[in-house]
């Protein structure tokens, strides 16, 4: 019976004892393309709260441009027009501000979702003049193996490089105004990790298979290889184990530098990152090295994207045992909404054994339409309560 009671009872101490986060999150994914209008978060707001969510995850920075008034990047042109060309011009009003007042009258958590490395997307630029960092500062961005910027394109990203010195500044600055600016409860980190899942094919087209796999292998900046060469005396080819420590490292050294730089205006926030489910994939591929992260006291919750029914289970375990029973009251399990009704209650039932911090849902528009509730809102509801149905 007493082994049975001390984990639970140490996820609740450990859960009291990080400032705002509640011992049974249930979070909601909320992207940048869910809202246009503050009519939008109103409803976004209220849906979650009257359907068992006590947490969003509202984003506002997508690729080098926010949803809120800043010093450091600009409107993103989402929300004012139909092209890039809109990059900059302001709204009207702040979608940040508004999320935040409708959360807190409803007693929601609120955590500013923030895709960190990402720096443009789509194979129109911006306009120079709107100061975007895609258009001012292309040095700041990854290069691949083969010596090429990389490039984003219809459905995907370019990132800025992690050794970067310039770009880590501009990094800090924007999430030490997003803290001093805003009253959220946390600030949430997407997109922390190295593009080895970048689509070389649509950018290049055909090619041999080495060949697209230099594409897909980044960050080869002149920055990053000086500062390799400076610590090992080595190139890459010479140490390929040195190099990929070096690359987690670098994320390691920028996480430090965010937490730092957010927690300092706001000490009281929560910072957390979205993962890999897997975390050796995580670590090995993407240089993500997100249960050192937990242990070192840098992020205060993890966010595993466990979205895929077949390797739900295994992913799970593989998370849970990686972290082990001291850390796992600081793990979130994230869950696809793109799924059958009994995979949801499966894979929710699966989690609570656990005696994780809770869950996580992708995303909000999977479950409201034109924020009216889907059939498979309305059972999620259900099972959130607790019902049996």
């Amino acid at each position: 019976m007493l082994r049975r009671f001390f984990p639970v009872v140490f996820v609740m101490f450990f859960l009291a004892s990080v400032p705002c986060v509640r011992a049974d999150v249930r979070a909601l994914w909320v992207t940048r393309w869910d809202y246009k209008t503050d009519k939008d978060v109103v409803s976004i707001m209220a849906n979650a709260a009257g359907y068992g969510f006590n947490t969003v995850l509202f984003q506002v920075r997508g690729d080098g441009t926010v949803y809120y008034p800043s010093k450091i990047e600009p409107w993103a042109w989402q929300l004012t027009g139909n092209s890039p060309a809109c990059t900059g011009k302001n709204p009207g009003w702040d979608p940040l501000a508004v999320a935040i007042r409708e959360a807190k009258n409803r007693n929601l958590q609120i955590h500013a979702y923030v895709n960190v490395l990402p720096g443009w997307r789509g194979e129109e630029p911006p306009p120079k003049e709107s100061g975007q960092i895609w258009a001012t500062h292309p040095e700041w961005f990854m290069v691949d193996a083969a010596r090429k910027r990389m490039r984003p394109c219809k459905s995907w990203y370019t990132f800025l490089s992690p050794h970067h010195p310039e770009a880590r500044a501009h990094l800090r600055r924007l999430f030490a105004e997003l803290a001093s600016q805003y009253k959220v409860d946390g600030i949430h980190l997407d997109y922390f990790r190295f593009p080895s899942d970048y689509p070389a094919e649509q950018v290049y087209g055909k090619m041999k298979s080495a060949e697209l796999a230099g594409h897909k292998d980044f960050s080869y900046d002149k920055t990053a290889l000086e500062q390799f060469k400076a610590q090992t005396g080595k190139t890459p080819a010479q140490d390929s184990e040195a190099w990929n420590q070096f690359r987690r490292d670098a994320l390691t050294d920028l996480l430090r530098e965010i937490r730092s730089a957010a927690l300092k205006k706001n000490p009281s926030l929560v910072l957390s990152c979205a993962v890999l489910a897997d975390p050796e994939k995580g670590k090995e591929t993407y240089f993500q090295d997100s249960t050192l992260w937990l242990r070192e006291g840098l992020l205060d919750l993890v966010f595993p994207m466990n979205y895929f029914r077949k390797s739900f289970d295994s992913n799970l375990t593989k998370y849970c045992n990686a972290v082990g029973e001291q850390q796992i009251g600081r793990v979130v399990i994230g869950i696809s909404l793109e799924q059958s009704v009994e995979e949801l209650r499966r894979e929710i039932a699966s989690i609570r054994k656990q005696r994780t911090a809770g869950m996580a849902f992708f995303a909000y528009s999977s479950i409201f339409e034109n924020h009216v509730p889907t059939k498979t809102g309305k059972t999620l509801k259900a099972i959130l309560a607790g019902k049996q149905i």
